[in-house]
């Protein structure tokens, strides 16, 4: 009975209410998450850094911006695919002891070399097991990377679980083990790419359909490829891009840099070219769900959407054809620089989340699940034990809607851990740990014997970019008080192991570092090149 009456109380406030006689409704919750996306790919985020063709062409998410909020301060707790998607997924940080999927997971011997699960323990609560278990219908169509390693029997290990493992009803996905072709996409199909975001978001509305036919609130996460490598947009793909956003029926006339190269379609393509017609195809997508929530005004006032991305854009070192853009911040993907990881937040629910409204709440990717909760009017779940592990995410609701409590500070700064090494040019490649506490951003290397060295701190209202270090024009106490937080922090979570990764990488940057001092490029030691597969599971 109470139960009843929490759940009544919380979706009245949020605007959802039946009909007379008939039981409250409880909402419905869409998760968009792009790949690879950063924040300055979005038009509703769009800096004066990118004009012509490398400016974003997203008229639908720029609209559903409008039509809600868009959050300016939102960091994701990964930098790279599977942790981010691990944290959205728990409300943990991805280092946490009961998730253990700090880096990208894959094969059983790269991610022991990591020191990473094979896949997220399915006694780890998450929000598709919290929401299953309160009666919702809960969807994942699209990219998994939470896990997908085959079985070894010899070795006593089992293969990684499918989505279904989790509390997912229903859903088709890759990088992930589907129990057969008809739960699975077809990645040995050379269009995928192309296709994929199509292809999701048909998905999508079937579910969606199918949960309203059973009349059950649902829960859908919609992962997309794009912007992962490879990126392949097809000749009609390239002509309605160039059409609708540049009025020409000739894409090969955009192209206005390097790289140019036979496009297998038939084109003289560039990279821009490439990637922005890539995600103009995601992009009209979106816009069919949006266009199918908005024709259902019922369905519409009782579903929170929300878009964002996984981490920032892949380096154009790596793959040619990934010249996003992070926006005016330092790093890309597998960078604990803003770059990496303040992306895209946007959030529209017709008559709950204000709409033409830019919030700078300071949000993290492990505060969804206990948003949702709140929202959802169910209990935030523990793990066996009952602890709740920090940095844990908090609820976050009133920063999404007036109509719940304004959230009270949070107990700890948000935290970040990378452990490895990263890619692309050194002077995107950050120190391992970081923490952020309201505009002041403070990063440094500890090693695996507690030796802590490269410290940096930002002020990121002032200098957005991180290429002003204030470290040595502070006081000492206020390094010594970040840097205590961290090493308090780090210590609850999962342990670094001898000879994995995390114990042999050096997080130089630009510069090396010996005993704690900065002694400059010429010392630089040569740093270990991982092998790299732009692949699906990276």
């Amino acid at each position: 009975m109470m139960r009843a009456v929490v759940l009544g109380a919380l979706a009245a406030a949020s605007g959802v209410v039946a009909q007379q006689g008939l039981t409250t409704t409880q909402p419905n919750f869409i998760f968009v998450l792009a790949d690879d996306w950063g924040l300055g790919d979005t038009g509703a985020y769009h800096t004066l850094l990118s004009n012509g063709i490398d400016a974003p062409a997203t008229p639908q998410l720029d609209r559903m911006a409008r039509e809600g909020t868009r959050f300016t301060d939102f960091h994701t707790l990964g930098a790279e695919c599977s942790p981010s998607r691990a944290s959205w997924t728990t409300g943990r940080s991805p280092s946490d002891s009961a998730v253990r999927i700090h880096l990208v997971i894959g094969g059983h011997a790269d991610n022991v070399k990591k020191g990473c699960a094979d896949y997220l323990n399915t006694s780890t609560p998450t929000v598709f097991s919290m929401l299953h278990d309160a009666g919702y219908s809960v969807g994942h169509f699209g990219k998994w990377h939470l896990g997908d390693t085959p079985a070894n029997v010899s070795a006593g290990r089992p293969a990684a679980p499918g989505p279904d493992g989790y509390g997912v009803d229903k859903f088709r996905c890759y990088a992930c083990n589907a129990p057969d072709a008809a739960h699975s996409y077809d990645l040995g199909d050379l269009w995928f790419p192309s296709n994929s975001s199509r292809m999701i978001v048909d998905d999508g509305l079937a579910f969606i359909a199918s949960a309203k036919a059973a009349r059950k609130p649902f829960y859908l996460n919609l992962w997309f490829h794009i912007s992962h490598a490879p990126m392949l947009p097809t000749t009609a793909q390239l002509e309605r891009f160039a059409s609708d956003v540049y009025n020409t029926t000739d894409p090969v006339t955009l192209c206005n840099g390097p790289n140019q190269s036979p496009h297998k379609g038939g084109y003289v393509t560039c990279s821009s070219l490439v990637y922005r017609a890539s995600q103009y195809e995601a992009d009209t997508q979106i816009g069919r769900l949006l266009d199918y929530l908005r024709a259902d005004k019922e369905l519409d006032s009782q579903t929170l959407l929300i878009f964002s991305g996984d981490n920032g854009p892949e380096d154009p070192h790596i793959y040619m054809h990934s010249v996003g853009d992070p926006g005016p911040y330092r790093g890309r993907k597998r960078s604990l620089y803003d770059g990496g990881t303040h992306m895209a937040m946007l959030a529209r629910w017709p008559g709950t989340v204000p709409a033409g409204v830019v919030s700078a709440a300071q949000i993290m990717s492990a505060d969804w699940l206990p948003t949702v909760a709140a929202f959802a009017g169910v209990a935030v779940p523990t793990d066996p034990a009952g602890s709740q592990v920090v940095p844990f995410g908090e609820d976050r609701s009133g920063d999404f809607s007036p109509q719940h409590p304004r959230p009270k500070a949070r107990t700890l700064p948000i935290m970040f851990d990378y452990r490895a090494d990263g890619y692309g040019h050194c002077w995107n490649q950050a120190p391992r740990l970081a923490l952020l506490d309201g505009p002041m951003k403070f990063l440094m290397n500890v090693g695996v014997h507690g030796a802590v060295s490269r410290v940096e701190l930002y002020n990121l209202t002032a200098h957005p970019f991180e290429g002003d270090n204030l470290a040595d024009s502070v006081a000492p106490s206020v390094l010594q008080t970040y840097q205590q937080q961290l090493l308090e922090w780090i210590a609850t979570t999962d342990p670094v192991r001898e000879g994995t990764m995390g114990a042999t990488s050096k997080h130089l940057g630009c510069d090396a570092y010996q005993g704690g001092q900065q002694v400059g490029m010429a010392a630089r030691a040569e740093s270990e090149e991982r092998p790299f597969d732009w692949q699906y599971r990276q």
